[in-house]
């Protein structure tokens, strides 16, 4: 076939579905086929123009009233809107308009409502952004809250540190001290290690009191450390040497 043949089919397919698109819409509105330009035309049948009556003598002719020239006043808020007036002709366009559903009164209370419902809006809205504020306020707060704990948490961390390092020193200078002790005591207990009881014991308690005379003690076999303890007189002292003596570390 050839290309101008086929490009006029389609046009000519594409305009029939157009004028049968136009026409179904056209008969589903209602409208009056009479008055569509070129279709009305060709389906709408001629209609003859009445002639109008030869006055008559004595009969005088009528005259027909102007039209009132007066403002034309707006409707009522509620009264229904008159229909749209035909168009002396018809255009494509109108086939496709549609009169409101709403009249005036309608179309202010709906118009209201809107409006209360903006402003209603509005105000959550703003209550909203106040309630973000709030929030925001009391996170900052909480966030300065819990920099100042950090900050407090650092200072207890180097106070307990410094606390196990003084306990550490004291335990080293304790160690240290209870070390030079017990020497100092091996080297007096060496003294007390030969000799006649009853004379080295009076030396001992007449030189040391009761607790550093069982550290010395002490330093000595058991069965030394016993004879000379058994060789305190009178009674009274020696129990307070002895119980000293029971004390003492080995």
């Amino acid at each position: 076939m050839n290309k101008a043949a086929y490009l006029s089919c389609v046009g000519a397919a594409g305009l029939a579905l157009f004028a049968g698109s136009v026409l179904g819409f056209g008969r589903m509105l209602g409208a009056d086929m009479n008055q569509v330009p070129l279709l009305g035309s060709l389906l709408a049948a001629e209609e003859e123009a009445p002639e109008e009556p030869a006055p008559t003598e004595g009969t005088p002719p009528e005259v027909t009233a102007p039209p009132a020239t007066g403002g034309a006043r707006n409707p009522e808020p509620g009264t229904p809107r008159p229909p749209r007036p035909p168009r002396s002709t018809a255009t494509l366009l109108d086939l496709f308009v549609l009169d409101s559903p709403f009249d005036l009164g309608q179309l202010e209370k709906l118009e209201g409502r809107l409006e209360q419902r903006l402003a209603e809006l509005d105000a959550r809205e703003r209550a909203l952004e106040d309630r973000s504020a709030e929030i925001e306020e009391r996170r900052t707060r909480l966030e300065e809250d819990l920099a100042t704990l950090d900050r407090y948490r650092e200072a207890l961390d180097q106070l307990q540190s410094e606390l196990r390092m003084r306990e550490q020193e004291i335990a080293r200078d304790e160690t240290a001290r209870d070390e030079r002790d017990a020497a100092s005591y091996q080297e007096i207990g060496a003294l007390f290690a030969e000799g006649d009881a009853e004379e080295v014991i009076g030396r001992l308690t007449a030189g040391y009191a009761p607790e550093e005379a069982a550290r010395v003690l002490r330093t000595l076999s058991p069965e030394r450390a016993h004879e000379l303890l058994n060789a305190i007189t009178p009674v009274e002292e020696w129990k307070e040497y002895a119980e000293a003596f029971s004390r003492a570390p080995r």
